[in-house]
């Protein structure tokens, strides 16, 4: 029998300080029942198709974990974009509530760039913007 040793690298951190503050945009209940994306540039690569998978493991104790999708692979979220039956709960009170092998449905983005290669030859990752468990809630806050 053959064995394999694979090797994964985690991508270098971000240095925060140079994130900038982001634009919310309510959707009211007057909105159309999908979910509206405001772009703020023509290659704006937010994937509105919803996809499915389970919490593979959670990567850090702020909230950072990875999600396994069948269709997409590996998805870095956060648990501060986490909706639990329609509701945003807190950090900590949705870390609480949600287990590995949970399944969840969420939305991504994709980042390119050779800076990626650490983590999949194609040089993209992806990201949850926006994960549920349970109903998709009716219109989500999107952070754009």
């Amino acid at each position: 029998d053959d064995v394999r040793l694979l090797c994964l690298k985690r991508p270098m951190p971000i240095n925060i300080s140079t994130i900038t503050s982001q634009e919310v945009t309510e959707i009211l209940d007057s909105d159309e029942e999908f979910p509206v994306c405001v772009e703020k540039k023509k290659n704006d690569t937010v994937n509105m198709e919803e996809k499915q998978g389970f919490i593979k493991e959670f990567i850090e104790n702020e909230g950072l974990g990875i999600i396994h999708s069948d269709e997409n692979g590996l998805v870095l979220f956060h648990v501060s974009h986490v909706w639990i039956n329609g509701e945003k709960l807190s950090v900590e009170a949705t870390r609480k509530r949600i287990d590995l092998a949970t399944k969840v449905r969420f939305y991504d983005k994709s980042f390119e760039g050779k800076e990626y290669r650490v983590i999949n030859r194609e040089e993209i990752m992806l990201q949850a913007v926006v994960v549920w468990v349970g109903d998709r809630p009716k219109h989500l806050l999107k952070e754009v």
